[in-house]
């Protein structure tokens, strides 16, 4: 985030959309949170997701805001499961008590010119201000290291699960929710 004002709202979902190098392909071979003291009890967690440059919501966060404008409690919509966003998945999560991630020596995360490479990103941080304090600017985010030495491996990731789901879908009154998803082999089959 660059110099965001946190809201003086409980929760804030906010967005910025940054571009990668792809002048050459690199691989990522570890990534460091980078938080800021002044504001590290407002940082909850934060999200890198792998995003197309071209999408509405990736122009419309060049600097950081509420995530996809305010949803109905005014906090701000996940790029998650809003298909304007052009996301298709996750390059890093953090929350309190990670440290750094370092990938094996086998493998990067690649970064580049290539279609299968990783371009446009977006920045998600969740800011938990339960006593709706005002004034405080965040640049909260991480740290990517890259090396032009490719590794042995191209990295990937796979997201399980339903995105669309949230907390007011399920039925209030029930002692169990049945949910499930399936994968089916059109979607693993073409995994190299």
């Amino acid at each position: 985030m660059k110099n965001y004002t946190i809201p003086s709202a409980r929760t804030t979902y906010a967005c910025q959309s940054l571009r990668l190098p792809t002048d050459v392909k690199r691989h990522v071979i570890a990534i460091q949170p980078v938080i800021q003291e002044a504001t590290r009890a407002f940082v909850h967690h934060a999200i890198v997701h792998i995003c197309v440059g071209n999408s509405t919501f990736f122009r419309d966060h060049v600097t950081p805001q509420k995530c996809g404008g305010e949803d109905e409690e005014g906090e701000g919509s996940s790029p998650i499961g809003n298909p304007d966003a052009g996301c298709s998945g996750l390059m890093y999560s953090w929350a309190v008590g990670h440290s750094d991630w370092i990938l094996p020596i086998e493998a990067g995360l690649p970064v580049g010119p290539n279609a299968t490479d990783i371009q446009q990103i977006i920045l998600e941080v969740h800011y938990d201000n339960p006593d709706m304090e005002s004034g405080h600017v965040d640049s909260s985010g991480f740290r990517a290291f890259y090396t032009d030495t490719l590794r042995e491996h191209d990295m990937g990731g796979v997201t399980l699960g339903d995105p669309l789901v949230t907390q007011s879908d399920l039925p209030g009154s029930s002692s169990q929710v049945h949910r499930e998803m399936t994968c089916p082999s059109a979607c693993t089959q073409s995994f190299s």
